[in-house]
C-alpha cells in the first residue's frame, strides 16, 4: 500500500504541476491518467493519506467544475469516512480528554448505531497506559488490540470485524501529516499571488493551504 500512495503522490505531484504551467494539453493528459489509476476502479478506496486525497479533491473539483457532480461522490465519500477514522485516531492520542469521556463519547459510535461495553477498572487502566507510551502509531495498536479484545469478550464481534481492518489501514495516516508539503502549498500561494493568472490559481492554492491547516490543527 506504501509503494501505491507514493505513485498517486507523483501523479498528484504532477497535476499540481500541469496546472501551474497553465498548459490545457499537460493538464488533460495528468487528469486521464488519474482517472484511469484511481477514479474508473475506485483504486482510491486503498490510500489512508487524507491530506492527499484532500489535496487531489480539490483540483479535480476545480478541473471539473460543475460537472463533478457523482464522478467524485466515490471520492469524496471515502474522504469523509478517513476523516471519521482519523478523527477517532486523533481522541485517541489527545491526552487531554479523558478515558471515560473517550469511550463513551467518541468511541462508542463509528458508521453505524451507538454500541453498550462495560469496561473494568483494570481494562482502563490498560488503555490509559496505551495512549501515553511509545509512539503514535505504537499506542494506536496497543489502545486498539486492547480495546477490540475487550469488544469481543462482551459479544460485539461483528462490530470490530468491521471496524478493525479499518483501524489497521490507515493506522499509519495519522501522522502523515508532513511540513514539506505544508511549505510546498504556502510558496505555491505566494508565487500565485504574484502571477497574471493570480486569481483562479490563488483561489485553488488557498483552498488547499486551508484544508492543510485544519486537517493539521486536528
Amino acid at each position: 500500500m506504501a509503494d501505491f500512495t507514493s505513485k498517486v503522490e507523483s501523479y498528484v505531484h504532477r497535476l499540481r504541476t500541469a496546472i501551474a504551467s497553465g498548459n490545457q494539453v499537460y493538464i488533460d493528459t495528468e487528469v486521464q491518467e488519474i482517472e484511469a489509476m484511481l477514479l474508473d476502479n475506485q483504486a482510491y478506496r486503498a490510500i489512508g493519506d487524507e491530506r492527499l486525497l484532500a489535496e487531489l479533491l480539490v483540483m479535480l473539483t476545480d478541473r471539473y467544475g460543475p460537472e463533478s457532480g457523482h464522478y467524485l461522490d466515490g471520492l469524496r465519500e471515502h474522504l469523509a469516512k478517513l476523516q471519521i477514522i482519523h478523527d477517532k485516531f486523533y481522541t485517541i492520542l489527545n491526552a487531554s480528554i479523558d478515558l471515560d469521556t473517550l469511550l463513551l463519547n467518541h468511541l462508542n459510535r463509528w458508521f453505524s448505531e451507538p454500541i453498550e461495553v462495560s469496561i473494568s477498572d483494570a481494562v482502563k487502566d490498560k488503555l490509559h497506559a496505551a495512549r501515553i507510551n511509545g509512539d503514535s502509531e505504537h499506542r494506536l495498536q496497543v489502545f486498539f488490540n486492547i480495546y477490540f479484545s475487550c469488544l469481543r469478550d462482551q459479544n460485539h464481534g461483528d462490530f470490530v470485524d468491521a471496524i478493525e481492518p479499518l483501524s489497521n489501514w490507515h493506522m499509519k495516516a495519522t501522522s502523515t501529516y508532513v511540513p514539506s508539503r505544508f511549505m510546498a502549498y504556502l510558496q505555491q500561494v505566494i508565487v500565485a499571488m504574484f502571477t497574471e493568472s493570480m486569481s483562479k490559481h490563488y483561489h485553488r492554492e488557498m483552498e488547499t493551504l486551508v484544508l492543510y491547516i485544519q486537517l493539521g490543527k486536528r
